[in-house]
């Protein structure tokens, strides 16, 4: 019950204590971004010196590698970087594919109280939900990306559950 109150969100996207106790928890909400058909981009960029240290004898012109370098290193003459990454464009479309663990949140509980464990785990499960359901657009924030809002609320209107025995029906919700 700690644990909710200081870090909630430690709940829902799963924590590792990697230097005392080396405690786990497992993430409820899980999500990978795909894009399709990726167009790779590059870039180049020129690095100036505010002036020409060699031609105006501040510096002395030399034919060693390693001291060249370190005036590369120093910023004193120019440098060209070429073909570094330059990003990606996803020419058909990108989606957004989520899970919510309901196994993960049932391994929750404050203790042997049976009341704080309920209550524990229906307020983790509303945090998971809103990371769950937030709209593409606050995940993917970059100009010239068409919005998918439509996505959201379709997910929300037809959320498939599967029950017990392996039936998939769909939840029906009312979106306002």
């Amino acid at each position: 019950m700690k644990m909710a109150k200081i870090a909630p969100t430690s709940l829902v996207f799963g924590v590792w204590d990697s230097r005392d106790t080396q405690a786990k928890l497992p993430r409820l909400v899980s999500s990978t971004i795909r894009a399709f058909d990726v167009k790779r981009l590059r870039r180049s960029a020129q690095f100036n010196p505010a002036t020409q240290y060699i031609t105006d004898k501040l510096l002395e012109e030399t034919t060693d590698v390693a001291i060249e370098k370190s005036f590369a290193e120093r910023g004193f003459v120019h440098v060209p970087a070429t073909g570094s990454h330059g990003g990606v464009i996803a020419m058909s479309g990108i989606r957004r594919d989520a899970t919510l663990s309901l196994a993960a949140l049932r391994l929750l509980a404050a203790g042997k109280d049976q009341d704080q464990t309920s209550a524990l785990r229906r307020y983790v499960l509303g945090l998971s939900l809103v990371a769950l359901t937030a709209l593409a657009s606050t995940h993917l924030p970059s100009p010239g990306r068409r919005r998918q809002t439509g996505m959201a609320a379709l997910s929300l209107a037809a959320l498939p559950v599967a029950r017990r025995g392996g039936v998939r029906t769909l939840a029906r919700q009312s979106v306002d």
